[in-house]
């Protein structure tokens, strides 16, 4: 039936000509022309694409390869980590450049905490700013100075927690910073200081685990650690190793590291939160 009714339209010639002249029709071939010509050029630039980043890969392969012969120690790509907010601000004002470290939107925060625990699998961006490790820095030490005021006579440790803090926080910093130095790292100063900063969230909330359940557990505290510190070490060691360029230097420098903030969070676990353990007898 349709194809007797095409035939009998296609036979009257006056019908098809009226149809091809008419403006329905002219639309309907302008657009059905102007799709063609656009597929077409998407094809164009989506071949063109695909040939640079053919090259760009047999490009990176050969200069592997080449190393390889030439026995230079294989190079990690420079983009396998991203800090974002390293120069927040190019003010000519120290004051101004100083205080956009510590600047964000109000849902970042939170975000940027419960990232501190992830690693950069998923995504590769690290955030860089001071507000956050700020935070830990006061939490950590409420927390401390709570636990040191409930402890028995005999077992005060001679300094408090907030000046055992402000020494970590100058050291261990300055001692990353050097490690990766040796490793040929790009990390910056600024970097190591907030990814530092925010791995101090690793110890607030095993603290805060220790102190809920019972300060005089450590069962319970090795198993908080084991998770909140574990997880927050391995970010930072996982990030420092991404950033380190010589293959030998990642597992040396990445092993001071982890064992260092380990062994910080047992000390100040036994110094200040439990009541009866004695550091030093005076």
């Amino acid at each position: 039936m349709v194809f007797r009714i095409l035939q009998y339209l296609l036979n009257r010639n006056e019908l098809v000509d009226k149809l091809a002249e008419s403006n329905f029709m002219k639309k309907i071939a302008r657009f059905v022309v102007h799709k063609i010509i656009r597929a077409k050029s998407l094809t164009e630039d989506m071949k063109s694409e695909q040939f640079n980043k053919t090259l760009k890969n047999i490009a990176e392969k050969l200069k592997e390869k080449k190393d390889k012969l030439d026995g230079k120690p294989r190079t990690m790509k420079d983009h396998s980590i991203i800090f974002v907010g390293s120069e927040p601000s190019k003010d000519k004002y120290v004051i101004t450049r100083a205080l956009s470290y510590f600047t964000m939107p109000a849902n970042d925060l939170p975000k940027r905490i419960l990232t501190s625990f992830t690693p950069p699998l998923h995504s590769r961006f690290v955030y860089v700013d001071f507000l956050g490790p700020c935070l830990a820095f006061i939490l950590l030490a409420a927390i401390l100075s709570y636990g040191h005021a409930y402890k028995i006579p005999s077992a005060v440790y001679h300094r408090s927690p907030t000046e055992v803090l402000a020494i970590y926080c100058f050291l261990m910093p300055a001692i990353c910073y050097i490690l990766t130095g040796l490793g040929k790292s790009s990390i910056s100063f600024l970097q190591i200081l907030s990814l530092l900063g925010y791995g101090l969230y690793g110890y607030v909330f095993t603290l805060i685990i220790s102190f809920i359940s019972d300060e005089t557990n450590n069962v319970i505290f090795y198993f908080s650690m084991i998770f909140f510190t574990g997880s927050s070490v391995f970010r930072i060691c996982l990030i420092i190793l991404l950033t380190i360029k010589v293959p030998g230097a990642r597992l040396l420098v990445c092993s001071i590291i982890a064992t260092l903030q380990v062994l910080f969070v047992v000390f100040l676990y036994f110094t200040f939160v439990h009541s009866s353990f004695v550091f030093t007898k005076h």
